[in-house]
């Protein structure tokens, strides 16, 4: 019976070397869980807070592309009125030319009628009376 109760004291030591093994086994996994709780936690708003860097970014970027939209639709419509002024103005030149030039064509045809037929010549007057009233029928 002392074997007995030896081998049972013996289990006993063993059984409570495991458990105190066991025990720090888990203080020291419950710790690295705790460590790795934190670690979680603080990558969890590091990547909260990259996330709200990347919103902003974004919002910021949504921002820049409606403002150069803006200045692009703003520039094209100052150079169509650009384009526009120039047409009214080249259009407005030309026509200044074009005038100019029938009102020398005019002078032209009248000084030739008066030196072919004479400057008191009638058809000479009649011509260079009418072309003072309709210049485009000359």
């Amino acid at each position: 019976m002392q074997a007995t109760v030896d081998n049972l004291e013996q289990s006993i030591d063993q059984l409570n070397e495991e458990q105190s093994s066991t025990n720090r086994l888990v203080v020291a996994l419950s710790e690295e869980i705790a460590s790795l709780s934190q670690t979680v936690a603080a990558s969890t708003r590091q990547l909260s807070t990259l996330n709200d860097q990347v919103n902003s970014l974004h919002d910021q970027r949504a921002h820049e592309n409606n403002e150069y939209q803006r200045k692009v639709n703003a520039y094209n419509r100052m150079l169509n009125a650009v384009i526009t002024i120039s047409t009214k103005l080249t259009n407005a030149v030309l026509d200044q030319e074009g005038a100019v030039l029938l009102e020398r064509r005019r002078a032209d045809v009248i000084k030739s009628l008066k030196k072919e037929l004479g400057p008191r010549h009638p058809v000479a007057l009649l011509v260079e009376m009418t072309s003072k009233y309709h210049l485009e029928n000359i």
